[in-house]
């Protein structure tokens, strides 16, 4: 599991009753981008991604990328591209790939990193 930096975690429906405060449930292999709410109650699916600013209102299927306010399901983390084309970051179960052997013989990006032209699907 993965929490970026500013992740805010709710864990009361309603504050006044504190008996059923339960924050959310997030399973192996989550990420979660900075600044994204989660709020009470939801569970957060194995090797699923949440968009950063994202705000998640309802379960998280396994292996989904979700992003918005409220959080939709963009589609499958193994659809998830680099940018920069240097290697598919995800395989087809949504784990994370990157510590492949040829991130040892890929060159470094050049600094300032830009983005490169996005092509139309």
């Amino acid at each position: 599991m993965f929490l970026a930096p500013g992740v805010s975690i709710a864990n009361d429906p309603h504050p006044i009753c504190t008996k059923c405060m339960q924050g959310p449930t997030i399973r192996r292999g989550a990420r979660i981008g900075v600044n994204a709410t989660l709020l009470p109650l939801i569970t957060i699916g194995e090797n699923a991604l949440v968009g950063a600013g994202s705000v998640v209102t309802k379960d998280v299927p396994d292996g989904m990328v979700v992003a918005g306010s409220p959080a939709r399901i963009l589609g499958p983390v193994g659809k998830v591209e680099c940018p920069f084309g240097i290697v598919i970051p995800y395989d087809e179960r949504g784990l994370d790939v990157r510590r492949r052997p040829e991130w040892t013989t890929v060159a470094p990006l050049p600094r300032p990193v830009t983005l490169p032209p996005k092509t139309p699907r």
